[in-house]
């Protein structure tokens, strides 16, 4: 991502770019700035976008050699093809177009074995999007509310990301309320965080795993009941603790292993933020204790599904078992 803004800051482009992953809001922030920076935007005459499926080679051939219209560059937007999961002859025409095209190919998932992948490495720029570090997660929240002249402290933008949890989406629409909230304000405080900001699913359940390795239960029932007063469902969020625990349990397998937590978060399509997290968790947990965990919430998701217990109360003796003080 620093290499694109680096490309778009210094206006010393590279003849294609590939920007491929799982975090659509990032592929779509630095298409858009690309697109902008080579040609002036969607409107100009001298863009052209492809979606959904690959374009006939001669058809795009043409494209690409036909001199842009009173500019200076064309571009070729080319966005979920498929193009890099499938064989085609656009390697070599990706090697041969002139001076003035650009390409910029933005996609899922791609074959790193494939020879136009190899093909857009070798004379262009691939950037592999699947979500930012807590570290750039929070320099993201403080860069969107400077936009608002408004600044907020680490320790605050940690909550809001615990609060909102790691999809950027989300994050850039909670950033607008609190932003609208905050008019007027110097520093946003976390008072202002709970009073405006939605809490996601996702960042109670951290809270309650939190509460779990610190044998806090009353904590934990007491963040299970804040999820009622919500309206979330008992089943839905025995789904979200099973969930939590496996990749708590796999991430921590991983690390023991040797994995670096950037490669466990490619491995597990994970945002490198939530890895974070998970390192932090497993302190609390022994890996048979993560095991057994993920066991029991599978038992009890079975005994839900087939009636033999109510929902509510297999979430709470989840939470009581594995929040209670260990024995001796």
């Amino acid at each position: 991502m620093k290499t694109i803004r680096d490309h778009i800051k210094g206006q010393n482009f590279a003849p294609c770019y590939l920007i491929y992953g799982k975090e659509n809001y990032l592929k779509q922030l630095y298409r858009d700035k690309l697109i902008q920076a080579l040609c002036g935007g969607k409107d100009s005459m001298n863009f052209t976008r492809y979606e959904g499926k690959m374009p006939d080679i001669p058809e795009l051939r043409e494209l690409m050699n036909t001199p842009p219209f009173m500019e200076e560059r064309r571009v070729i937007l080319l966005e979920n093809t498929g193009a890099f999961r499938a064989s085609c002859d656009l390697p070599d025409e990706v090697k041969n177009m002139p001076e003035f095209t650009y390409l910029i190919f933005v996609e899922t998932e791609v074959d790193k074995r494939n020879k136009l992948f190899q093909a857009v490495k070798e004379i262009g720029y691939t950037s592999e999007m699947n979500g930012l570090s807590e570290e750039d997660c929070k320099l993201f929240v403080a860069s969107q509310l400077k936009k608002d002249n408004l600044m907020i402290s680490e320790q605050s933008a940690g909550y809001f990301l615990d609060l909102c949890g790691s999809n950027l989406v989300m994050i850039q629409s909670e950033l607008a309320k609190l932003s609208a909230y905050c008019s007027g304000k110097q520093t946003v405080e976390k008072e202002d965080i709970d009073r405006i900001c939605t809490v996601v699913t996702e960042g109670r359940i951290f809270w309650m795993m939190d509460a779990m390795m610190e044998h806090k239960k009353n904590r934990a029932l007491k963040l299970y009941g804040d999820l009622l007063a919500l309206h979330e469902k008992p089943m839905q969020i025995l789904y979200h603790l099973n969930r939590s625990f496996l990749q708590l349990a796999q991430v921590s397998a991983l690390l023991e292993h040797g994995n670096s937590p950037a490669d466990v978060a490619k491995q597990l399509s994970l945002a490198p933020f939530i890895v974070t997290k998970y390192q932090r968790l497993k302190k609390g947990f022994t890996p048979r204790e993560l095991k057994n965990a993920v066991n029991f919430g599978t038992e009890l998701e079975h005994k839900v599904k087939i009636g033999d217990m109510d929902e509510s109360m297999a979430v709470e003796m989840f939470l009581i078992k594995y929040s209670s003080e260990k024995k001796a």
